[in-house]
Protein backbone atom coordinates (compact mmCIF):
# COMPACT_ATOMS: atom_id res chain seq x y z
CA UNK A 1 0.00 0.00 0.00
CA UNK A 2 1.03 3.63 -1.09
CA UNK A 3 1.67 5.62 1.88
CA UNK A 4 3.40 8.54 0.60
CA UNK A 5 2.35 12.02 1.84
CA UNK A 6 -0.80 12.60 1.62
CA UNK A 7 -3.37 15.87 1.33
CA UNK A 8 -6.38 15.40 3.84
CA UNK A 9 -9.37 17.65 3.02
CA UNK A 10 -10.10 17.70 6.70
CA UNK A 11 -8.49 16.77 9.84
CA UNK A 12 -8.92 12.85 10.27
CA UNK A 13 -11.55 12.40 12.81
CA UNK A 14 -10.32 10.10 16.02
CA UNK A 15 -12.23 7.79 17.57
CA UNK A 16 -11.14 6.67 20.79
CA UNK A 17 -12.82 3.64 21.56
CA UNK A 18 -12.73 0.81 22.15
CA UNK A 19 -8.98 0.75 20.87
CA UNK A 20 -8.50 4.00 18.85
CA UNK A 21 -8.08 4.63 15.40
CA UNK A 22 -8.81 7.39 12.95
CA UNK A 23 -10.44 7.59 9.87
CA UNK A 24 -10.35 10.28 7.56
CA UNK A 25 -13.57 11.18 5.47
CA UNK A 26 -15.33 13.45 2.65
CA UNK A 27 -15.53 16.37 3.07
CA UNK A 28 -19.10 17.28 2.52
CA UNK A 29 -21.98 15.87 0.83
CA UNK A 30 -21.65 12.44 2.61
CA UNK A 31 -24.66 11.24 4.88
CA UNK A 32 -21.80 8.87 6.37
CA UNK A 33 -18.92 11.43 6.75
CA UNK A 34 -21.50 14.09 7.77
CA UNK A 35 -22.69 12.25 10.62
CA UNK A 36 -18.99 11.22 11.75
CA UNK A 37 -17.84 14.63 11.27
CA UNK A 38 -21.03 16.48 13.73
CA UNK A 39 -21.14 13.86 16.40
CA UNK A 40 -18.82 11.32 15.99
CA UNK A 41 -21.24 8.59 15.64
CA UNK A 42 -22.74 6.23 12.94
CA UNK A 43 -25.48 3.58 13.23
CA UNK A 44 -24.92 3.08 16.34
CA UNK A 45 -27.11 -0.43 17.12
CA UNK A 46 -25.50 -1.79 13.90
CA UNK A 47 -22.02 -0.88 14.96
CA UNK A 48 -22.78 -2.74 18.66
CA UNK A 49 -24.22 -5.97 16.48
CA UNK A 50 -21.25 -6.23 14.88
CA UNK A 51 -19.14 -5.47 17.72
CA UNK A 52 -20.66 -8.35 19.27
CA UNK A 53 -20.99 -10.98 17.12
CA UNK A 54 -16.76 -10.74 16.83
CA UNK A 55 -16.36 -10.89 20.18
CA UNK A 56 -18.68 -14.10 20.74
CA UNK A 57 -16.68 -15.86 17.69
CA UNK A 58 -13.50 -14.84 19.59
CA UNK A 59 -10.07 -12.87 18.83
CA UNK A 60 -8.65 -13.55 15.05
CA UNK A 61 -12.59 -14.05 14.18
CA UNK A 62 -12.35 -12.92 10.04
CA UNK A 63 -14.48 -10.13 8.89
CA UNK A 64 -16.02 -9.75 5.39
CA UNK A 65 -17.20 -6.08 5.03
CA UNK A 66 -19.08 -6.35 2.09
CA UNK A 67 -20.02 -2.50 1.10
CA UNK A 68 -17.11 -1.23 3.28
CA UNK A 69 -17.71 2.51 1.97
CA UNK A 70 -15.23 4.43 4.04
CA UNK A 71 -14.17 1.89 6.14
CA UNK A 72 -16.13 2.61 9.40
CA UNK A 73 -16.89 -0.61 10.30
CA UNK A 74 -13.54 -2.04 8.82
CA UNK A 75 -11.80 -0.08 11.24
CA UNK A 76 -13.71 -0.75 14.30
CA UNK A 77 -13.24 -4.75 13.28
CA UNK A 78 -9.72 -4.46 12.87
CA UNK A 79 -9.33 -2.37 16.28
CA UNK A 80 -11.34 -5.37 18.11
CA UNK A 81 -8.72 -7.68 16.49
CA UNK A 82 -10.57 -9.43 13.91
CA UNK A 83 -9.31 -9.83 10.42
CA UNK A 84 -10.92 -7.93 7.75
CA UNK A 85 -11.50 -7.96 3.90
CA UNK A 86 -13.01 -5.19 3.25
CA UNK A 87 -14.48 -5.54 -0.42
CA UNK A 88 -15.46 -1.83 -1.82
CA UNK A 89 -16.04 -0.97 -5.68
CA UNK A 90 -16.28 2.85 -5.89
CA UNK A 91 -12.31 5.21 -6.08
CA UNK A 92 -12.93 7.57 -4.10
CA UNK A 93 -14.38 5.64 -0.96
CA UNK A 94 -10.96 3.06 -1.72
CA UNK A 95 -9.29 6.26 -1.18
CA UNK A 96 -10.31 7.32 1.51
CA UNK A 97 -10.05 4.00 3.47
CA UNK A 98 -6.43 3.21 2.18
CA UNK A 99 -5.35 6.57 3.37
CA UNK A 100 -6.99 5.85 7.17
CA UNK A 101 -5.21 2.80 6.90
CA UNK A 102 -1.82 4.34 6.04
CA UNK A 103 -2.55 7.09 9.08
CA UNK A 104 -3.31 3.52 11.12
CA UNK A 105 -0.54 1.79 10.96
CA UNK A 106 -1.22 -0.63 13.73
CA UNK A 107 -4.50 -1.70 12.11
CA UNK A 108 -3.64 -2.06 8.55
CA UNK A 109 -1.85 -5.72 8.41
CA UNK A 110 -5.06 -6.89 9.88
CA UNK A 111 -7.52 -5.42 6.75
CA UNK A 112 -7.32 -6.65 3.47
CA UNK A 113 -8.88 -4.85 0.75
CA UNK A 114 -10.77 -5.83 -2.15
CA UNK A 115 -11.70 -3.13 -4.49
CA UNK A 116 -14.50 -4.57 -6.53
CA UNK A 117 -18.33 -5.63 -6.34
CA UNK A 118 -19.77 -8.54 -5.75
CA UNK A 119 -22.23 -9.97 -8.33
CA UNK A 120 -23.13 -13.20 -9.97
CA UNK A 121 -20.54 -13.64 -11.93
CA UNK A 122 -17.34 -11.79 -13.18
CA UNK A 123 -17.69 -8.48 -15.40
CA UNK A 124 -16.47 -5.30 -16.07
CA UNK A 125 -19.03 -3.14 -17.73
CA UNK A 126 -21.14 -1.72 -15.02
CA UNK A 127 -21.47 1.82 -13.81
CA UNK A 128 -21.41 3.10 -10.61
CA UNK A 129 -23.59 5.97 -9.56
CA UNK A 130 -24.65 7.90 -6.25
CA UNK A 131 -26.57 10.99 -5.29
CA UNK A 132 -24.77 14.71 -5.64
CA UNK A 133 -25.63 15.17 -2.07
CA UNK A 134 -24.91 11.80 -0.68
CA UNK A 135 -21.64 11.25 -2.84
CA UNK A 136 -19.78 7.92 -1.34
CA UNK A 137 -23.54 5.74 -1.26
CA UNK A 138 -22.34 3.98 -4.67
CA UNK A 139 -25.32 2.44 -6.86
CA UNK A 140 -24.57 -0.65 -9.46
CA UNK A 141 -26.50 -0.93 -12.50
CA UNK A 142 -25.18 -3.31 -15.43
CA UNK A 143 -27.86 -3.09 -17.59
CA UNK A 144 -26.61 -1.88 -20.95
CA UNK A 145 -29.44 0.76 -21.18
CA UNK A 146 -29.41 2.43 -18.19
CA UNK A 147 -28.75 6.19 -18.04
CA UNK A 148 -28.19 7.70 -14.86
CA UNK A 149 -30.79 9.60 -13.40
CA UNK A 150 -31.80 13.29 -12.37
CA UNK A 151 -30.03 14.42 -9.25
CA UNK A 152 -27.32 11.54 -9.53
CA UNK A 153 -23.72 11.47 -10.70
CA UNK A 154 -21.88 8.97 -12.58
CA UNK A 155 -18.83 7.97 -10.56
CA UNK A 156 -16.86 4.61 -12.04
CA UNK A 157 -17.78 3.03 -15.63
CA UNK A 158 -16.17 -0.03 -16.48
CA UNK A 159 -16.38 -1.45 -12.77
CA UNK A 160 -15.05 -4.36 -11.97
CA UNK A 161 -17.17 -7.26 -10.23
CA UNK A 162 -16.16 -10.38 -9.05
CA UNK A 163 -17.83 -13.61 -7.19
CA UNK A 164 -17.63 -13.55 -3.28
CA UNK A 165 -17.09 -17.69 -3.82
CA UNK A 166 -13.90 -17.22 -6.46
CA UNK A 167 -12.74 -14.84 -3.49
CA UNK A 168 -13.11 -16.25 -0.39
CA UNK A 169 -11.96 -19.80 -1.77
CA UNK A 170 -9.01 -20.06 -0.14
CA UNK A 171 -10.52 -18.24 3.10
CA UNK A 172 -11.69 -20.28 6.43
CA UNK A 173 -13.84 -20.21 8.61
CA UNK A 174 -15.42 -16.81 8.49
CA UNK A 175 -16.96 -15.29 11.37
CA UNK A 176 -19.29 -12.54 10.70
CA UNK A 177 -20.65 -10.88 7.16
CA UNK A 178 -21.80 -7.52 6.92
CA UNK A 179 -23.70 -6.69 3.98
CA UNK A 180 -24.71 -2.77 2.70
CA UNK A 181 -24.57 -2.85 -1.18
CA UNK A 182 -27.62 -0.60 -1.81
CA UNK A 183 -30.07 -3.31 -3.50
CA UNK A 184 -27.71 -5.37 -5.17
CA UNK A 185 -27.39 -7.75 -2.55
CA UNK A 186 -29.53 -11.18 -3.73
CA UNK A 187 -26.95 -10.72 -6.66
CA UNK A 188 -23.87 -10.96 -4.31
CA UNK A 189 -25.77 -13.80 -2.75
CA UNK A 190 -26.37 -15.87 -5.99
CA UNK A 191 -22.15 -15.15 -6.81
CA UNK A 192 -21.49 -16.33 -3.20
CA UNK A 193 -23.79 -19.28 -2.45
CA UNK A 194 -21.23 -21.76 -1.36
CA UNK A 195 -19.72 -18.96 1.25
CA UNK A 196 -23.60 -18.26 2.71
CA UNK A 197 -24.90 -21.54 2.96
CA UNK A 198 -21.77 -24.33 3.21
CA UNK A 199 -19.22 -22.62 5.06
CA UNK A 200 -21.91 -22.40 8.23
CA UNK A 201 -20.68 -18.18 8.81
CA UNK A 202 -22.59 -17.49 12.41
CA UNK A 203 -23.22 -14.04 12.04
CA UNK A 204 -24.74 -12.55 9.00
CA UNK A 205 -25.72 -8.65 9.26
CA UNK A 206 -27.59 -6.90 6.38
CA UNK A 207 -28.56 -3.57 5.43
CA UNK A 208 -31.45 -4.17 3.01
CA UNK A 209 -34.61 -3.02 1.50
CA UNK A 210 -35.63 -6.25 0.61
CA UNK A 211 -36.02 -9.40 3.48
CA UNK A 212 -33.82 -11.60 4.16
CA UNK A 213 -36.46 -14.39 3.09
CA UNK A 214 -36.76 -12.78 -0.28
CA UNK A 215 -32.52 -12.15 -0.66
CA UNK A 216 -31.54 -16.00 0.61
CA UNK A 217 -34.82 -18.61 -0.01
CA UNK A 218 -34.28 -19.13 -3.86
CA UNK A 219 -30.07 -19.89 -3.16
CA UNK A 220 -31.04 -21.77 -0.37
CA UNK A 221 -31.44 -25.58 -1.86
Amino acid sequence: MDCGEKNWANDPLEEREPVGFKIVLYEKDDVVAVNLLSTGEWEKTSLAAIQYALARVGPGAIFLDIGANQGWYALHAAAQGAQVYAFEPMAENLALLRSSLCINQHLAPRVTVVPAALGTAKQDDCVLFSSDTNQGDGIMNCSPEFQVPEGYVSRQEGLQVLQLDSLMRDVDDIGVIKMDIEGHEIFAVEGGNYTFFQRKVPYILMDSASSAADIFMPFDK
